[in-house]
Protein backbone atom coordinates (compact mmCIF):
# COMPACT_ATOMS: atom_id res chain seq x y z
CA UNK A 1 0.00 0.00 0.00
CA UNK A 2 1.01 3.29 -0.87
CA UNK A 3 1.08 6.32 1.53
CA UNK A 4 0.90 9.54 0.05
CA UNK A 5 1.93 12.47 2.11
CA UNK A 6 -0.50 15.27 3.69
CA UNK A 7 -1.05 18.87 1.43
CA UNK A 8 -0.87 21.70 3.73
CA UNK A 9 -1.79 25.22 1.60
CA UNK A 10 0.28 27.76 3.21
CA UNK A 11 -1.33 31.42 2.78
CA UNK A 12 0.98 33.84 4.01
CA UNK A 13 2.27 37.72 1.44
CA UNK A 14 5.78 37.13 3.20
CA UNK A 15 8.22 35.16 1.57
CA UNK A 16 10.77 34.57 5.15
CA UNK A 17 7.48 33.31 6.69
CA UNK A 18 6.67 30.93 3.73
CA UNK A 19 10.12 29.41 3.43
CA UNK A 20 10.34 28.85 7.37
CA UNK A 21 6.74 27.48 7.33
CA UNK A 22 8.01 25.12 4.22
CA UNK A 23 11.10 24.36 5.82
CA UNK A 24 9.27 23.14 9.29
CA UNK A 25 6.17 21.31 7.34
CA UNK A 26 8.50 19.46 4.89
CA UNK A 27 10.56 18.56 7.95
CA UNK A 28 7.54 16.96 9.55
CA UNK A 29 6.38 15.05 6.40
CA UNK A 30 4.06 16.92 4.92
CA UNK A 31 3.83 18.24 1.36
CA UNK A 32 3.19 22.48 1.00
CA UNK A 33 1.98 24.49 -1.77
CA UNK A 34 1.54 28.29 -0.98
CA UNK A 35 -0.40 31.08 -2.13
CA UNK A 36 0.32 35.11 -1.42
CA UNK A 37 -3.36 36.57 -0.77
CA UNK A 38 -6.79 35.83 -0.42
CA UNK A 39 -7.77 35.35 -3.78
CA UNK A 40 -4.73 32.99 -4.96
CA UNK A 41 -5.94 30.98 -1.44
CA UNK A 42 -9.37 30.38 -2.65
CA UNK A 43 -8.50 29.56 -5.84
CA UNK A 44 -5.88 27.24 -4.89
CA UNK A 45 -7.91 25.67 -1.81
CA UNK A 46 -10.64 24.75 -4.63
CA UNK A 47 -8.65 23.64 -7.63
CA UNK A 48 -5.93 21.48 -5.54
CA UNK A 49 -7.95 20.19 -2.61
CA UNK A 50 -5.32 20.71 0.31
CA UNK A 51 -5.55 18.67 3.23
CA UNK A 52 -4.97 21.65 5.61
CA UNK A 53 -4.73 25.39 5.06
CA UNK A 54 -2.00 27.30 7.27
CA UNK A 55 -3.61 31.15 6.96
CA UNK A 56 -1.92 34.84 7.65
CA UNK A 57 -4.92 37.04 8.43
CA UNK A 58 -3.40 40.04 7.53
CA UNK A 59 -3.18 39.69 3.18
CA UNK A 60 -2.94 42.37 0.36
CA UNK A 61 -6.52 42.65 -1.03
CA UNK A 62 -8.58 41.02 1.70
CA UNK A 63 -7.88 39.34 4.54
CA UNK A 64 -7.49 35.97 5.77
CA UNK A 65 -11.34 36.02 7.33
CA UNK A 66 -12.26 36.55 3.59
CA UNK A 67 -10.99 33.55 2.45
CA UNK A 68 -12.48 31.35 5.34
CA UNK A 69 -16.34 33.30 4.40
CA UNK A 70 -15.46 31.82 1.06
CA UNK A 71 -13.96 28.87 2.22
CA UNK A 72 -17.56 28.15 4.01
CA UNK A 73 -19.26 28.64 0.69
CA UNK A 74 -18.38 25.28 -0.33
CA UNK A 75 -20.45 22.17 0.26
CA UNK A 76 -19.48 20.69 3.48
CA UNK A 77 -17.69 17.20 1.53
CA UNK A 78 -15.75 19.92 0.03
CA UNK A 79 -14.04 22.06 3.16
CA UNK A 80 -10.75 21.48 4.65
CA UNK A 81 -9.72 22.44 8.41
CA UNK A 82 -7.82 25.98 8.58
CA UNK A 83 -5.44 27.02 10.77
CA UNK A 84 -5.85 30.86 11.03
CA UNK A 85 -2.41 33.27 13.07
CA UNK A 86 -2.02 36.62 13.01
CA UNK A 87 0.11 38.95 14.91
CA UNK A 88 -2.25 41.37 16.21
CA UNK A 89 -5.06 41.66 18.46
CA UNK A 90 -5.00 37.78 19.35
CA UNK A 91 -8.40 37.35 21.85
CA UNK A 92 -10.40 39.21 18.88
CA UNK A 93 -8.64 37.36 16.42
CA UNK A 94 -9.22 34.12 17.97
CA UNK A 95 -13.28 34.87 18.53
CA UNK A 96 -13.24 35.78 14.87
CA UNK A 97 -11.49 32.90 13.24
CA UNK A 98 -13.67 30.17 15.14
CA UNK A 99 -17.09 31.81 14.56
CA UNK A 100 -15.94 31.41 10.84
CA UNK A 101 -15.10 27.86 10.89
CA UNK A 102 -11.42 27.79 11.44
CA UNK A 103 -10.04 24.84 13.67
CA UNK A 104 -7.26 26.69 15.12
CA UNK A 105 -5.79 29.80 15.92
CA UNK A 106 -2.08 30.61 16.62
CA UNK A 107 -0.71 34.40 18.18
CA UNK A 108 2.20 35.57 16.40
CA UNK A 109 5.38 34.31 17.20
CA UNK A 110 4.07 30.90 17.78
CA UNK A 111 6.53 27.95 18.24
CA UNK A 112 6.98 25.06 15.43
CA UNK A 113 5.58 22.83 17.83
CA UNK A 114 2.70 24.66 18.57
CA UNK A 115 1.56 24.97 14.62
CA UNK A 116 2.60 21.16 14.44
CA UNK A 117 0.57 20.20 17.48
CA UNK A 118 -2.62 22.16 16.01
CA UNK A 119 -2.02 20.38 12.50
CA UNK A 120 -2.23 17.01 13.82
CA UNK A 121 -5.35 18.25 15.73
CA UNK A 122 -7.05 19.61 12.87
CA UNK A 123 -6.31 16.59 10.86
CA UNK A 124 -7.45 14.17 13.56
CA UNK A 125 -10.73 15.77 13.69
Amino acid sequence: MTWSKRTILVVDDDADTRELLDLELRGSGYETIFARDARGAVAIARSEHPDLIVLDVMLPGHDGYMVLEELQESPEEDRMPVIVFSGTEADAGRAKATSLGAAGFLAKPFETDELLGAIDRALAA
